[in-house]
């Protein structure tokens, strides 16, 4: 069943969701620990006009490629026809980063979404490299190829 976007929520706090229903984004920023290491990570969701930019920053990786799935997932779930997932905030992305990639796009293949993905800086694309999936996911350099998004 499809969602609306004003339904997404993982416990945010009550400003972030009443600005995300007002048409702001919202923003999931909290370290993550694991191992006793703290991790930076954060997920920025930004409803436009029937398309949804995702913005990952810092390490998409075992420790936090549980909260970006969860946040992915409840994105696709919604009615948004063209999800935008930026990579370029990532500083690091291992073999999970690259599964949730793999999975989202088969998600949005299957539902008719079109997920564009955005370049992320070259450590993190050459893993995509390395592995052929920069010739089977769709990636584009700018936001703004997809028109509706600055």
């Amino acid at each position: 069943m499809r969602k609306d976007l004003s339904d997404l929520g993982l416990d945010l706090p009550a400003q972030v969701s009443a600005g995300r229903q007002r048409g702001r984004s919202s923003a999931a920023t909290q370290p993550i620990k694991y191992d006793g290491l703290v991790k930076p990570f954060s997920i920025d969701v930004r409803p436009v006009d029937g398309t949804c930019h995702v913005v990952l920053s810092g390490e998409l990786d075992i420790a936090t490629h549980g909260e970006a799935e969860a946040r992915l997932k409840e994105v696709q779930e919604s009615d948004v026809s063209v999800i935008v997932l930026d990579l370029r905030g990532l500083s690091f992305m291992d073999s999970t980063g690259l599964r949730l990639l793999v999975q989202a796009d088969a998600r949005a293949r299957d539902a008719g979404q079109r997920l564009a993905i955005v370049r992320g800086p070259d450590a993190v694309h050459r893993v995509l490299e390395i592995t052929g999936l920069d010739a089977k996911l769709d990636l584009i350099g700018d936001p703004a190829e997809i028109g509706a998004l600055d």
